[in-house]
């Protein structure tokens, strides 16, 4: 398995709170998002497309950790199991009509950090949070 879809399958399986990768080649095909990282009026923000098209696409739920992977600190996923909701923008802990917040927790300051996302498309971002409080994007899985 490709590290990418190693690590959405992982995503997967946290948003549904399964810790086990699920089985199937279901991401395999899943065109690749692009995820910008940035702070909108003070508060951390990011936005959803997919990397060929810049096209918006249907989300299925998200999650926020810690770089390592080792603490996972905000999660988001529809709130009808299995489903798919269009979700363009994102603010840091907020919960858009139709998502459920599973947990969320500040991040702390010179931490770094990956978001990823799983919908009708898929990807991870990287950024870090300086030691004044800016976010700092690292990359991501789309390629230019």
């Amino acid at each position: 398995m490709k590290p990418l879809n190693k690590l959405l399958a992982i995503t997967v399986a946290l948003i549904a709170g399964r810790n086990v990768l699920p089985e199937g080649p279901a991401v395999a095909s899943t065109p690749t998002a692009h995820i910008v990282t940035e702070m909108k009026n003070g508060k951390l923000s990011f936005s959803f497309r997919e990397c060929k098209t810049k096209e918006s696409f249907r989300v299925h739920g998200l999650i926020v950790a810690s770089a390592d992977e080792k603490k996972r600190y905000c999660a988001l996923r529809t709130e009808i199991e299995g489903g798919e909701r269009l979700l363009v923008d994102w603010e840091y802990g907020a919960a858009p009509n139709g998502f459920r917040l599973m947990e969320c927790l500040p991040l702390r300051r010179g931490g770094d950090y990956t978001i990823s996302v799983v919908g009708s498309a898929a990807g991870t971002g990287y950024f870090r949070i300086d030691s004044q409080g800016a976010v700092i994007p690292q990359g991501g899985t789309c390629v230019k």
